[in-house]
Parts: C-alpha cells; sequence; structure tokens
C-alpha cells in the first residue's frame, strides 16, 4: 500500500507540473528560422586532408574527389558526369630548384587549407569549389629570407594549344553528347613549351575490340585514356573475351604488349591472352589496382614479350579462365622492349609564371576556372568572382549561409552533432546538383560523389532515403525539384528507372518507394498545386509496378533477379537449390519490393483524396488493402515468427530470414489491433544469435548457411554488394524508421526505446572511420562484427540520419492538417539536444530536450521536452517526453 501511495504521489506530482501553465517563452526566430543559432560548422568538421578525404565543397555541377597538390588536378575534377576531360588544372611551386609540397592540409566543408615550406619560401593555399561552378585557388607566397628569391609556378590545362591572353584562357569540352565550355583567370601565366613528345607505339583502345563478349558496355573512367575502358562485368563469367587488331605498318624488331587496366575487386583476375605469332596461349593474372580507373593510381599495366613483327594485322585476344574476373580494360600497346609506355595523359597546355620576392615579402594570387554548358553563365560567375575583394571568406560566408537557410540545426552528443553536420553539409549538400538541361532540368540528386560514371546519376534505390531526407530542408523548391525530376522521367511501363542522364534514362529498374516519399515530403511543405501535377505520374508509377510484376494479381510483387533488388546476394534467392551461388535464375515474389507497392500505393491513394480524386482514392486504398492481406495471408510464418519472400507459383517460403523481413513495419502495413501478433518478428532482429551482430544490423540471419562477413556465400567466393550478412546503412534507415513506427503504434512489442537508440548509436558510430571523430565516413556497407568498411565509397547518399533524429527522436510527426504532432523516442542515456529551425507548414519549429537532472545549462534556461512555434512556446514537458498534439495557434 505505501508503495502504491508512493507511485500515485509521483503520477500526481507529474500531472500537476503538466498541468501548471507553461512559462510564457518567446524568441525572434533569426536567420535559417533558429532560435538559438547553431554551431560554427567549418570548425565543427575541420579534419586532416588525407587522400581518403574528397572535397565536400560543390557547385550545381562541379565537384572533385580527393584533389591532390596545390590545385585541383583533372582527374579529381567532375562536371556532372564529365570527368578527366579538360576540367581543372594542376600546379608546382619551385623554390629555387626546389619543390614546395603541401606537407599540411585540413579539410573544412566549405574549402581545404594546404601549407608548406621549402628553401626559405613559405607557400599558404586554399582551394574550393564555389556554388556558381568556379574552381578557385588563393595562393600566398611568402619569402623569409634576407635577400630576393624568385618562385616559379608551373602547372597545365588539360586541353591541346589553350591560348592565353593576358591571363585569361577559353576551351570548350565534349563529351557525352554535352558541351562544357571552360574559362580560366590566371594572371600572371604564358603558354610554357610542353614536353617532348612520347614515343611513337601502336595502340589500340581497351573499349574498341573487333569483337568482345561479357561486357555490356564500355564506362566512363576518369583516368582513362580516352576518358573510357571495356567494363559493364567484363570478366565476370568464364568464356569473356575481347578480341583487338592491330596494324603495324613497317617491320618492328623485339616488340612487347602491355595492358592498362583497374581492379577493384580482392584477387586475380585470370586471363588467357593470344599474342600475335604465337602459339601458345599464357595464363595471365591481372592484380587489384584499388580501383576501377577513376584515378592514375588506380591503373596498373602488365607486359608481355612478342618478339619481332613484319609489317601486317595482327590480333590480340584476352578470354576469362574464371568468374568474377572482372577487370577495366584501358588501352593495349606494342612498343620496342625497353621503351616506357607511352604517355597516357590527354593533350595539356603548359603554363608557367615567376614569381620575384624581395627580402621579407609575400604575394597573393587569385585563380580561378569557371565551367559551364552555357558560356554566358561561365562568363557571368568567373567576373563576380573576380569582382570580390576577398573571394575566400565571400565564399565561406555563402555555404555557411547556405546551412544556416536550408538546414535545421542540430546539438546534442559530440557524436551525433559532428554526425548530423557531415550527412548535412558533407553527403546531402554535396550530392544536390542542378545541370538545368535535357532531363534533367530541376534540382537533381546524386547516390555518391567520389566517382562520376555511375553513382553520380539519379539513382531510383536510394531515392526514397534521398527524399525523406531532403524533404527537412528549408527550401521546399529543393526536395519537389528532386520529385519532378523523377515523375518527368518514367519508363513507358511507369516505372521510375534506374537511373537519369541529361540525355537518356535507365531500361532497368531498382525497387524504391519514391511515390510513397512524394506524401511524406508533401506533409511536410504542403503544396497541393504540385501533387495535382505529379499525380498522373504517381499514378502511373503504381500501376506500372502492378502490371509487370504482379502478372498474377495476387497482391505480391515479383522479382525475377537478385541483381535489381540493389540488395544482390540475398540468401532468399538460392534457398531452393541448397545456396548455390552459380544458380541465379531463381524468381521470387519479395517482401522488399511487396512493402515498397504497398506504401507507394497507401500514400497515393491519400494523394488523391487530397486533391479530390475520390474514386482514384478509393482504387488506390484497395490496392493496398489487397497487399497487406497477401503479405499477411501468404508470407507471415506463424512457427518463426518472421515474414518471408515466397516461390512465385507454389508460395513456398524461402525460409531465411533477411532484414527485409521488417520492413511492412516502415510503411505501417497493419492497424496495430490487427498487427499486434506480427511485432514478434522484431525478436529476430534483437537476437544476438540472429540478426544482432557487434555492429548491427545484419543484412541476413546468422542461421543462414550462406551468411557471411567476408566475401563468401555458402563457402564459394563472390564479389559485389553482400546482402548476405554484413550491415548496409540503407537498410539499417529503414529498420530504424520501422522500429520507431512500430514504438508509436503499438503499446506492446519485444522492442524498447533503449532497442532504438542503442541502434542509433551504433549507426552512428559506425559511420567514422576506425571509430575516429575527426573522420566521418559514410560508406556503402559495414562488417557487422568489427565495423569495418567493406567498400571504399565516400559520402554515400544512400541512407537518411537528418529524418531519423527529426521524424523518430525529436519526434515531429509530418501530417497533412494543420495541428503539430509530436511523439519523441527519447532514452535518458541520450542526455540534451536541440533541434532548431525546422521548417514545416510555413512554421518555424524549435523542438528541445534535457532530463530534469541534468545540470547543464539549456539554451531556453528551461528542462523537459520544449515545442517552440514561431519563436514561442507552445509545448513544454517539464519531467518525460510525452506524445503530444499542438495547435499553430497561441
Amino acid at each position: 500500500m505505501r508503495g502504491f501511495l508512493f507511485l500515485a504521489s509521483i503520477v500526481c506530482l507529474h500531472l500537476a507540473a503538466m498541468a501548471q501553465p507553461a512559462e510564457i517563452k518567446t524568441f525572434t526566430p533569426g536567420p535559417g528560422g533558429k532560435l538559438f543559432g547553431q554551431p560554427d560548422v567549418d570548425a565543427l568538421l575541420a579534419r586532416p586532408y588525407l587522400e581518403h578525404v574528397p572535397i565536400a565543397s560543390t557547385g550545381q555541377c562541379l565537384w572533385a574527389g580527393h584533389a591532390e597538390g596545390w590545385a585541383f588536378p583533372p582527374q579529381a575534377i567532375h562536371y556532372y558526369l564529365i570527368t578527366g576531360h579538360g576540367l581543372g588544372f594542376d600546379l608546382e611551386v619551385d623554390a629555387g630548384g626546389q619543390a614546395v609540397l603541401p606537407v599540411q592540409a585540413t579539410s573544412y566543408p566549405s574549402r581545404v587549407e594546404l601549407s608548406g615550406t621549402a628553401n626559405g619560401i613559405e607557400v599558404k593555399a586554399a582551394k574550393w569549389i564555389s556554388g556558381e561552378d568556379v574552381l578557385s585557388l588563393r595562393l600566398t607566397l611568402a619569402n623569409t629570407k634576407q635577400e630576393a628569391a624568385e618562385v616559379v609556378l608551373r602547372g597545365g590545362l588539360q586541353a591541346a594549344s589553350v591560348p592565353l591572353d593576358q591571363g585569361r584562357a577559353t576551351w570548350t569540352v565534349e563529351n557525352r553528347g554535352m558541351t562544357i565550355h571552360a574559362l580560366a583567370s590566371l594572371p600572371g601565366f604564358s603558354v610554357a613549351e610542353g614536353p617532348a613528345e612520347a614515343q611513337a607505339a601502336i595502340s589500340v583502345e581497351g573499349e574498341s575490340p573487333a569483337s568482345q563478349t561479357g561486357s555490356k558496355g564500355d564506362d566512363s573512367k576518369a583516368a582513362a585514356s580516352g576518358g573510357r575502358v571495356l567494363g559493364s562485368n567484363f570478366g565476370g563469367q568464364p568464356g569473356d573475351n575481347a578480341v583487338y587488331v592491330f596494324q603495324v605498318p613497317e617491320a618492328q624488331k623485339d616488340m612487347v604488349l602491355s595492358i592498362r587496366y583497374a581492379r577493384a575487386m580482392a584477387g586475380n583476375a585470370d586471363f588467357l591472352l593470344q599474342l600475335p605469332n604465337q602459339k601458345r596461349h599464357p595464363r595471365i593474372l591481372l592484380q587489384p589496382t584499388g580501383g576501377w580507373g577513376d584515378t592514375e593510381r588506380e591503373f596498373g599495366i602488365v607486359t608481355y614479350p612478342v618478339g619481332d613483327l613484319a609489317a601486317g594485322s595482327y590480333k590480340v585476344q584476352l578470354m576469362t579462365i574464371s568468374a568474377n574476373s572482372n577487370a577495366n580494360i584501358d588501352v593495349l600497346y606494342l612498343h620496342p622492349k625497353g621503351t616506357e609506355v607511352p604517355g597516357l595523359h590527354s593533350a595539356r597546355t603548359e603554363i608557367e609564371q615567376t614569381v620575384a620576392l624581395a627580402a621579407g615579402e609575400s604575394k597573393t594570387l587569385n585563380l580561378f576556372l569557371a565551367a559551364s554548358t552555357r558560356p554566358a553563365d561561365a562568363v557571368a560567375a568567373l567576373d563576380r568572382a573576380l569582382q570580390s575583394a576577398d573571394p575566400l571568406q565571400d565564399h565561406i560566408t555563402a555555404y555557411n549561409a547556405w546551412l544556416t537557410e536550408n538546414v535545421p540545426a542540430f546539438t546534442g552528443k559530440p557524436d551525433l552533432t559532428k554526425q548530423y553536420w557531415h550527412r548535412a553539409a558533407s553527403i546531402l549538400r554535396k550530392n544536390l546538383f542542378r545541370v538545368g538541361e535535357g532531363r534533367l532540368k530541376n534540382w537533381c540528386i546524386s547516390e555518391g560523389r567520389w566517382t562520376a560514371d555511375w553513382y553520380a546519376n539519379m539513382i531510383s534505390y536510394g531515392a526514397g532515403h534521398q527524399i525523406r531526407e531532403a524533404r527537412w530542408l528549408r527550401n521546399p523548391e529543393i526536395v519537389q525539384g528532386i520529385i519532378t525530376t523523377w515523375c518527368e522521367n518514367e519508363k513507358p511501363d511507369g516505372v521510375f528507372p534506374n537511373f537519369i542522364k541529361p540525355n537518356e534514362i535507365g531500361t532497368g529498374q531498382y525497387t524504391d518507394w519514391i511515390t510513397s516519399t512524394v506524401w511524406d515530403a508533401h506533409c511536410v511543405h504542403p503544396d497541393e498545386a504540385l501533387l495535382e501535377i505529379w499525380a498522373d505520374a504517381l499514378k502511373r508509377n503504381v500501376d506500372g509496378w502492378l502490371n509487370v510484376y504482379d502478372p498474377d494479381h495476387d497482391g505480391l510483387l515479383l522479382v525475377d533477379s537478385h541483381w535489381w533488388t540493389g540488395m544482390e546476394w540475398q540468401p532468399s534467392f538460392f534457398y531452393f537449390n541448397g545456396f548455390d551461388k552459380d544458380q541465379q535464375k531463381q524468381q521470387l515474389e519479395r517482401v522488399d519490393l511487396t512493402a515498397y507497392v504497398y506504401g507507394n500505393a497507401r500514400n497515393l491513394a491519400r494523394i488523391l483524396a487530397l486533391i479530390g480524386d475520390t474514386e482514384g482514392a478509393a482504387r488506390y486504398n484497395a490496392t493496398a488493402d489487397t497487399i497487406r492481406d497477401a503479405t499477411l495471408k501468404t508470407m507471415w510464418d506463424d512457427a518463426t515468427s518472421f515474414f518471408y519472400s515466397v516461390e512465385p507459383q507454389t508460395h513456398e517460403k524461402a525460409l531465411v530470414k533477411e532484414v527485409i523481413g521488417v520492413y511492412p513495419f516502415y510503411f505501417s502495413m497493419f492497424d496495430p489491433a490487427q498487427g499486434q501478433r506480427y511485432v514478434s518478428a522484431w525478436s529476430s532482429i534483437l537476437d544476438p544469435k540472429q540478426f544482432w551482430t557487434k555492429w548491427p544490423v545484419a543484412s541476413a540471419s546468422m542461421e543462414c548457411p550462406a551468411y557471411s562477413q567476408d566475401t563468401k556465400f555458402n563457402g564459394k567466393e563472390v564479389g559485389g554488394c553482400m546482402w548476405n550478412g554484413p550491415t548496409w546503412p540503407h537498410a539499417n534507415s529503414i529498420v530504424l524508421s520501422a522500429m520507431a513506427a512500430t514504438l508509436r503504434e503499438y503499446k506492446e512489442s519485444p522492442l524498447r526505446v533503449s532497442d532504438f537508440c542503442a541502434l542509433l548509436q551504433s549507426f552512428t558510430d559506425a559511420q567514422f572511420y576506425k571509430q575516429d571523430s575527426n573522420f566521418p565516413w559514410t560508406g556503402e556497407y559495414y562488417n557487422g562484427n568489427d565495423g569495418e568498411w567493406r567498400t571504399d565509397q565516400r559520402d554515400y547518399n544512400h541512407s537518411t540520419y537528418l529524418d531519423i533524429l527529426i521524424a523518430d527522436v525529436a519526434g515531429l510527426r509530418p501530417r497533412a492538417d494543420e495541428s503539430i504532432e509530436v511523439h519523441p523516442l527519447i532514452d535518458p542515456a541520450m542526455g540534451a539536444f536541440a533541434i532548431d529551425g525546422m521548417r514545416y507548414h510555413g512554421h518555424d519549429i524549435t523542438i528541445a530536450w534535457a532530463p530534469a537532472t541534468d545540470p547543464a545549462p539549456t539554451p531556453d534556461g528551461l528542462k523537459g521536452f520544449r515545442v517552440y512555434i514561431d519563436g514561442r512556446l507552445a509545448h513544454h514537458d517539464p519531467l518525460t517526453a510525452l506524445p503530444a498534439t499542438i495547435s499553430p495557434q497561441p
């Protein structure tokens, strides 16, 4: 009885505290709708600029990988998908015959700063890419000696015979059907005599064989000869071969064949080589080179003796011996033994100048290169850079202003804060682009910006994450532009293509839930007029998925290849053949695609109801109901309490647990009363013997025979993306939001808020390279045992983070009406945080939390859970963080 009275008194105290009139507290929103400001993001994310740190600053189309040296070597510079074809400029600094190298370098989100000293000359530099697509370099030379000195600056423009008139240079780059106009301001430089021509050789481009099998087509590679390679899965299967024909105009003595190639996969590529005039076909091993050819260092060369050759035509053939011998073949050379392989760079214009420095004197140079498909835009952008009294400070101000104006400010635990801003400044911001022509007229967002041949496209598989993330940018035109780009580029069957380029769309597809997220974006930035514009495309999308991939009309979506799920090597595709990775013809009705199309149909119904299409709303609600009922009837297994993909004809379950088994909860597929029995699926996710690895969540259960954290699949070596065990940020994002939905919607489940927070913390910690907080690193997937990244992709825009903190942790639940709903998921271990300046339904929203027992000061002087609307304290729960619905009106 005493315990009951004590508990009752605590409850009464809490209710009394909640019942007290909220303290009238108001603030005047500042820039970006923020009440409390935001951290200095440049200082927060400053870190050593190492080889694996890409530049974060970017323009609308222009961006860089790791740009080594003082300036912007062309192989690191990209204009959308055009790379290594004439953009960029490099720079060497010579102090009295001694090279000055950058020995200290710091990366900031807005720029890179470098310094070095040699022979009494100090060099400091800052380089950045402006938002107007201008490569910018500020170089300061200081003579610390007591005598005059000369510094020689040497560089190169990646184009032949570029005229340089009073420090101005113009040229064009043609590639992929686009013309890029380059305009440089290089004051004091003149054209220098270039290096001697490389020794002549007979060459054939790898992407131009007389015949080939195995490759789906040539690929663009930044550092390749001519920018292209024979790739696209060449060497993936035994028997893949390419035949090259050399025309030898006159007799040659003691010749050798050199093959330039790139290979990122582990292990050697295994080929037979047919050489001219030789009956024996030697076996050659192409060793890994560390990449696929986006930088010079990712290429290797193998050389084989050929002997004397008379004038004539000669055939060289490469044939794969074993599977997974993928290699990108760049160029083949016949050249005399003992001579170097000819130069592989495209034509250059060498430039130089000599800078005279008196004793103790310093001089600063500003160098710029603007690029655009529209010449007038390049001229205007360059002129604005030249007119600035302090172009670096102007750029830093503009870069940080963009973050202030567009990104809600997060402050909290140091690791969460740093990762949040890394995601905002170095992933979300960097991957936004706007080509402004062709199929990419509007705002777009890429999947990654470390190579330019594939990931820099609009790609459908991660688009649902990208839209959910971008909906929290304060400028609604960005997320609305991304949606418009997708709606304007459907395939003829209505399904969104696997990629969109300025002049083409892909003929394939990935599983995606883009249509579902259109409603999600609308609920943050309402615009019924746009919904009406998009509605027909969204209908065609849902209908397309159903017409093509639900041929038996049972409500379960068919996938005929694990390759286009975006989840290669999911074990369910191999369940019915004993997990033999070489038997890849299995079709499945899949949990993931079925859940995605459910979400698409349900949210499409909401869209149609809002714009007055009641008949359409009823139709797609009925479609969603059919999918839900079929999922429960066919994919749920009572014995193991999990959802499984099934064989299309017999509906036999592929009884291997995969992370997709909880994807239906992401879309709130079941009414809580109906779905109570199904929340038991979460027990498997939390089980350390199934999915809850040291670095959860595994992509497949440890109980599966094909489970692996390395490159094995049931004992056999495979390559590429591995969804048979490793942890994927893509999946963890879905799992975290699905966990949050379950916690909000079900009173009873195996889940606790602490489970959600533990996964969020693990997810955060994994996104620091070797858990070093100096190096935020979001890649493709990582080892669930040790958290080591399995791939070298950087700033991978294939998951969510801002959305989880805003919509799930802080609990701002987007909805179509004007009420503001909060349902936070806060564990006391999370500590205090604030998310400041969210633009929602035209209001500025700030949410803050601080435990009542936390002695640290808060920005508003209050504890507990607080919601501010347009600067006014509209909700205050002093002790806990309970759900609430708030009117935006005072």
